[in-house]
């Protein structure tokens, strides 16, 4: 958020979008992993005869889509504008940062696309002969 801000500050419009994008990352995830641990998971619990079904919480899989938005834009205009000037000097990291940025587009698209592809939070059904579980 400070290198969003720093960026604005300097008059760099790519390098804001570019920090606000990983911004969103962060504090998306960060949300996400807060409500994995604050939100009751009883409300997510269904019992029927001698089968349990637990659903991932809704909202968690939004904060994790808004997470891996973020991380698209910031890495994907990083990825396509590192070789400008005022990119590589808000970002100074080289051929290593680049390839990370690349590794993290690749993560975020293929995760945001799985998010997209199965419209409903995962789930797992224990039953006295096993369990199933559905991501998709």
């Amino acid at each position: 958020m400070v290198q969003a801000a720093t960026s604005v500050a300097r008059g760099s419009a790519l390098a804001a979008l570019i920090a606000g994008g990983l911004a969103v990352m962060c504090v998306g995830g960060l949300a996400a992993f807060t409500a994995t641990f604050t939100v009751s998971a009883a409300r997510y619990r269904e019992s029927v005869d001698s089968a349990t079904t637990l659903r991932v919480n809704p909202a968690i899989a939004v904060l994790y889509g808004i997470a891996l938005v973020g991380a698209v834009l910031g890495s994907s205009l990083y990825v396509i504008f590192s070789a400008r000037e005022s990119v590589r000097v808000l970002f100074s990291g080289g051929v290593v940062f680049r390839s990370l940025m690349a590794a993290l587009l690749g993560l975020s698209l293929l995760g945001l696309i799985g998010l997209v592809r199965s419209r409903e939070p995962g789930r797992l059904r224990l039953t006295p002969a096993g369990h199933t579980t559905r991501s998709s």
